[in-house]
């Protein structure tokens, strides 16, 4: 009996321990599937076609000439014709309605002129892998970010700070770009090359002490008020002040080895030349210094209130544009100066022969262009 009653309990044991094990298996969730890694997938980049492009062979691959599409957003192709492109020529996108293009990374060279006359022009893109050129921010560079090539004509924003990294502004850099009041050049740049700020809006600008090249035409165009030559200058190109109308006065430092102003007007600092007259000034008449040996290119350019120069006996030559786009002029030739030579009929491009007159000594070369010019000549 005892037997049995313990064989009992054991079955009974064993039972609950089977139903427990149930019950706990039946409770465990099921496992759940292993989650599968999602792919990323990335668009590609979609290449403007062949056909929009005009090409010819150029210095290990193909050049890009014209473009002849109609797109806005443009994706210059690696390869036309399984010919690497290389280069953008002179001019390839004039004209174009562009919003933005995108370079690859087989481009070498692109030109001064490459994108000019783009007015809608708000983004410059760069292969990251292209060995030549970088974009930072939609504005393009060389690779080592030391030398700025494009500001699109229509980005965003008045004011913009030039990377610490940059020594040189390139040709065209900031041309036309119409939406820029102000430009911060960091020191350390040390050229500021042709037309680079020509035909802007900007109305200010400091010119760091390590600049010593301003190129000609560098602030044509632009709406400043006043220029500060740091003693860093040691060239300034033609017309590179040639503002619009706005410019009152330069300032030369002191110790700068190659320019002088005196009264807000630049001059060699030998005082022998006389290089740029502000535009933006009130006075109808004025008399060069005596000394002056050279009347630079473009140095009255658009001087309009100027009615009336007199040349001092010293100056030998008047050059090419001196006196262009003024309303009417008189110019008086003092002894001498009357036989200066005059560099042709540009050197009063822009002002109606009927609006010159030329008072000086009889005989003089002043008198023979005069006559052969169809200016009118008063006799002193």
């Amino acid at each position: 009996m005892k037997n049995r009653i313990n064989l009992t309990l054991l079955l009974l044991s064993v039972l609950i321990i089977i139903a427990g094990c149930s019950n706990k298996l039946q409770k465990q969730p099921a496992s759940a599937e292993p989650e599968q890694p999602v792919e990323t997938v990335v668009a590609p980049i979609v290449e403007s076609p062949a056909a929009f492009f005009e090409t010819q062979e150029g210095e290990g691959g193909l050049e890009i000439t014209k473009y002849v599409g109609t797109a806005e957003n443009v994706v210059i192709p690696k390869l036309i014709h399984g010919k690497q492109v290389t280069t953008i020529s002179e001019n390839a996108f004039r004209g174009a309605n562009l919003i933005s293009i995108t370079i690859p990374n087989s481009v070498k060279s692109i030109k001064d002129t490459s994108f000019s006359g783009n007015p809608d022009l708000e983004e410059i893109i760069v292969d990251p892998a292209n060995d030549f050129f970088s974009s930072v921010d939609g504005i393009l560079f060389n690779k080592e970010k030391s030398w700025i090539f494009r500001y699109p004509v229509n980005k965003n924003g008045e004011k913009y700070s030039i990377p610490e990294s940059v020594t040189k502004i390139k040709v065209l850099a900031f041309h036309a770009c119409r939406n820029l009041t102000s430009v911060n050049i960091p020191v350390g740049v040390t050229n500021i090359e042709f037309s680079a700020f020509d035909d802007t809006k900007l109305n200010t600008i400091v010119i760091p002490n390590s600049v010593t090249e301003i190129g000609g035409h560098a602030f044509r165009g632009t709406e400043l008020t006043s220029v500060m030559i740091p003693a860093s200058v040691q060239n300034i190109g033609e017309a590179a002040f040639a503002t619009r109308r706005t410019l009152m006065e330069i300032t030369v430092d002191e110790s700068n080895s190659a320019f002088t102003s005196e009264n807000g007007i630049l001059f060699s600092k030998d005082k022998t030349q006389i290089r740029c007259y502000p535009n933006g000034r009130k006075e109808t008449a004025y008399t060069i210094p005596e000394g002056i040996k050279i009347v630079s290119c473009w140095a009255f350019n658009e001087a309009s209130n100027l009615e009336l120069v007199t040349i001092p006996s010293t100056v030998e030559d008047i050059a090419y544009c001196a006196f262009s786009n003024l309303r009417k002029l008189t110019v008086h030739f003092l002894s001498h100066a009357s036989n200066a030579n005059i560099e042709g009929d540009g050197v009063f491009w822009g002002i109606p022969k009927e609006n010159i007159t030329f008072v000086g000594q009889a005989g003089s070369k002043a008198q023979e262009f005069a006559e052969r010019e169809g200016i009118k000549f008063i006799e002193e």
